[in-house]
Formats: structure tokens, sequence, C-alpha cells
């Protein structure tokens, strides 16, 4: 595969990687490094006009000039080809490779390891994605950081069913695996969703010692594993129960913990982890589970001491430094902090370039509000997503996980944030959550003045509307982060598809184009 990319591309080439999970995908990424090239993972097309366009953006915004897929991959990639109009693009089948002649002449070419290794798309939970400038040095660091902060052996074997196309699935799972001499089995995500217990029993079989997900993936093994599936499980040897990717709900963990101790699981082999793909992936980690009162009380989850880099807490507005304890927004410095954003450099220049007084340049925002306390990151959530209630900062996630625990027929995502009303008032709240095709159409509306009344009793904050959306109603991107403000754009524009909207949703719905159409 190394031999055909270096006798067909120029070094450099931008290739577009579209597989579906196993190694055919792991195969094509380490033939781009090999061959010099600069892979760019994407998620395998689905068909969902959403999805394949960001894939569109993402091949136009690369400027790849071949994807490459496996046989099982190829009849999507071929649609997604046509339909999109991304004919322009070569189609690699990779299973078809045969070996290059002089391959076995190449030897070991030096590679420059400030030379680009991938372009990481982010996941656009809070804008459109953005090529992430992963360089060799930089993915080399990351990956050493993370296996030097959790004491990673080699032999250990990992594994799960995160999306290689991800970085976490990608740079924090395959690669440390890679570079231990480790095995690492995978599974798919589809898999997963339908039958959580998939991953435990993946798990347990195969001895993964290391398996990372979102908060997401544990919430949903608390509810919707059995008591029968748990027979035979033996989680005794999963030794690195890795949390990232989205906001760590303490109670959360708990329960997974309390659930799964009666089939070996160890309550201290709780990793909550946090990072970023600006940083490649890894920035810090954790032994166990620990929180600390934040501000307005809220229980918030310890991530570790951050590992081979600079952090810094600033005020967003003034840069000038917290001291420890108080909460700001994360800036990070170091040799794993990517180069930038590919082809954009108004962008580089906001979030990698910033300066602190008396700390000097080169700061890399996260746009992460966070604190140290004590030498550990504390993270309390995404400084664009922050609602502000009557001077209070709320984070949604925490709307989000607070209705869902107390209303199990709610489905597994929902979308907080706030809108403006028509007359130019007050921004205020509105919650937005999938709901279970099983419950009556006729009991939403109690549903509703239900969730209603568990956010003001537990949380103390007024909500203006409840809407209550069919299953895959609320945006994700390809890691399962909530997309707030796409959900905040489709429901303030009218277009976002509902089974119910209570009284109050239905008078801020469609908000901004009544605002357009008064002006």
């Amino acid at each position: 595969m190394a031999g055909w990319l270096k006798n067909n591309l120029p070094r450099g080439s931008r290739v577009l990687l579209l597989y579906p999970q196993g190694i055919e995908f792991a195969v094509a990424f380490l033939g781009c490094l090999r061959a010099g090239m600069i892979a760019v993972p994407a998620p395998l097309p689905t068909g969902r006009d959403q999805e394949d366009r960001r894939i569109e953006g993402i091949a136009k915004d690369s400027g790849a000039v071949v994807v490459m897929t496996s046989r099982n991959g190829a009849e999507a990639v071929g649609r997604w080809l046509r339909d999109t109009g991304s004919c322009r693009l070569d189609l690699f089948v990779t299973d078809d490779a045969e070996p290059s002649p002089g391959i076995e002449e190449w030897g070991s070419e030096p590679v420059d390891p400030d030379s680009l290794a991938v372009l990481q798309y982010t996941s656009g939970s809070t804008n459109a994605p953005k090529g992430v400038m992963v360089s060799h040095r930089a993915m080399h660091v990351s990956v050493t950081n993370q296996i030097s902060a959790l004491c990673l052996e080699s032999g250990m074997r990992m594994g799960g069913w995160l999306p290689l196309y991800h970085d976490m699935g990608l740079l924090a799972t395959l690669a440390p695996a890679l570079f231990l001499g480790s095995s690492c089995v995978l599974l798919d995500v589809r898999t997963f969703l339908k039958r959580p217990i998939s991953w435990l029993k993946l798990i347990d079989r195969f001895d993964v010692a290391f398996s990372a997900a979102p908060n997401f993936a544990y919430e949903m093994c608390c509810k919707r594993i059995s008591d029968e599936e748990l027979s035979g499980l033996d989680l005794s040897r999963w030794r690195y129960v890795v949390s990232g990717s989205e906001p760590i709900q303490a109670e959360t963990m708990r329960r997974f913990a309390r659930r799964f101790a009666a089939v070996g699981l160890d309550a201290d082999a709780l990793v909550p982890a946090y990072g970023l793909a600006e940083t490649v992936v890894f920035v810090s980690a954790a032994n166990g589970l620990r929180t600390r009162s934040m501000g307005d009380e809220r229980e918030v989850v310890g991530c570790g001491p951050v590992e081979g880099l600079e952090a810094v807490i600033v005020d967003p507005v003034t840069m000038t430094q917290r001291p420890d304890g108080q909460t700001g927004e994360l800036l990070l410095r170091g040799s794993s902090v990517c180069a930038g954003y590919w082809q954009n450099e108004a962008a580089t220049e906001e979030t990698f370039r910033a300066e602190v007084p008396g700390r000097g340049t080169g700061w890399l925002r996260t746009g992460d509000l966070a604190a140290l306390w004590e030498g550990e990151l504390f993270l309390v959530g995404r400084i664009k997503e922050t609602l502000i209630v009557h001077g209070r900062n709320v984070h949604p996630h925490d709307l989000e996980y607070e209705v869902r625990l107390h209303h199990p027929e709610l489905g597994h995502v929902g979308a907080a944030f706030a809108v403006r009303a028509s007359d130019g008032g007050a921004e205020q709240v509105i919650i937005t959550h999938e709901v279970s095709d099983s419950v009556p159409r006729e009991r939403l509306p109690d549903l509703a003045v239900a969730m209603r009344r568990t956010v003001a009793r537990e949380l103390g904050i007024t909500v203006a509307g409840v809407g209550l959306l069919p299953k895959g109603g609320v945006l994700r991107t390809t890691s399962g982060k909530v997309r707030r403000l796409s959900m905040r754009k489709l429901f303030c524009d009218g277009t976002l598809e509902h089974v119910y909207l209570d009284r109050g949703a239905r008078e801020l719905f469609g908000a901004r184009r009544r605002n357009a159409s008064t002006t």
C-alpha cells in the first residue's frame, strides 16, 4: 500500500481514508505514514445528507487527491462520490493492492519530525469542523505522554468501539497499542449502540486492559444491560476504564462502578481523562474518581495532572492568569500542541498563538472552562455553550443529565440551550431531548411538565420550554458530542424535527425567522 502511494502520488499528498471499522483502516493509515503522505481520516459515508456533506467538506478543505477504502466500504464510497460530485477524487480499493516493485529498497528513509502526519478534523460541536495539522513529532509526544501518565505497559491489550476516524479511537487507543508493541481489538460502533453488552463482552473475551468511551456510553450500559446479560461476564482484568471526549458526570461513573462491581469491575480502575484534537488527543488523566465542588457547588470530576504540557487558567476576556482553584479558560503550551488549522490562518492565529501577560506567547486557547487545584485539572464545560441564567453560569450537560436521571422514558441524548424571544428580551432556557418511541403521544405533555419541575427542583432553574424529539433528532458529532449550537440554530429557524413542543417552546420556536421577517 505504501508502495502504491509512493509510486503514484507526490510526497505530502492528502489521502482521504473512508473505511469501515477494522484492520484495513489501520493498515492504510500506516501506509500513509510510511510513504510520506498526510492521512485524512473521516467516517464512512452513510447516505444521510448532513453526514455526507461533512465528508465532502473535509475532502474539499484538505485538498485530498485520492480516497482509500476496502471492498466492504467501496459501494458506500462510490455512491458518495457520485452523489456529491466528488468524482475528481481517485478511488483506491486497498484490498486489491499488490506489492510494488522496489519497495524492499526503500530502507529507512528519514522523516522530518515536523512534517505533517495527519489532518485530524475537529468534531465540530460548537462550530464548523477544521483540519488540525498533526505532525509526526506532536503525535509521538502525545502518545508518549499518555503512556507515561497512565503507566501503560508493553503487551497490554487495548480496544473498544471508538471509531478509528476519531482521534480518541485512532490516536488514544490504536496508536498507544502500536507504540507499545501490543494488540488492539476493534468493535463496530453500531454493534455497541444496538447491544451495549457487546462492548463489555469484548473486553472480557479478549483480555482488554485499556478501553475508553465518552460519558454517554457508561450511562447507556447502566440503563440497557440486564442482569441476565451479566451472567458469566468477568471485568476484573479491565484496568483502565477511561472516560473522556465529553463532560464526565461523577454520578454516572459511580453508578457504572456499582452496577458492574458484581462482575469484577474495580472502582479504582476508573480513569477520567481530558484531551482535544488541537493537542493531538491527550492532555491529562486521573487514576480513580475524585471530585471537587466548583462555584455553585456543582460536582466537577478531576482529570489528573497535565502531562508533558504547560497549563495556565486565565480570564477569557483579559487573559490575566487566575490563581489555583478559580475557574477560567484553560490554555496549553508544549510539543504536543499542533501547528494550527489547515489553510486557516485566521483561526490558527486566534486559537494557537494566544499571549498571556508575564507568560509569553504561543498558548493554545482550548475554549474549555477549567480550574487547577493542587496540581489536578478539573473541567467545567465549554465557554461557548455556557448558559447565563440570572447572572449564574449554567452548563447544558448538567440540565440534560438531570432530566435523564429522573425520567427514564427519555432517550440517551438531549440538547439544552438559550434563545432570545422576538421582543428582544432576556435569553431563556430551552431543553430538547429525544424520547422513547414507546411513550404514548398523550403522555408527552405530562412528561414535559415533569421535566420542567425536575430542573426547577434539582437545579433551581426555570425552563422556558421543552421540546421532545424523535430518536436521532439530536445532532451529534462523529464522536457522539452533542452539537448544541447547531440544535439552537435549528430551533430558532423553526426547522427542528420534533414530536412535541410545550407552550413555552412553541412561543420561541422559529424566533430567528420571525425576527428576520419583521426587520
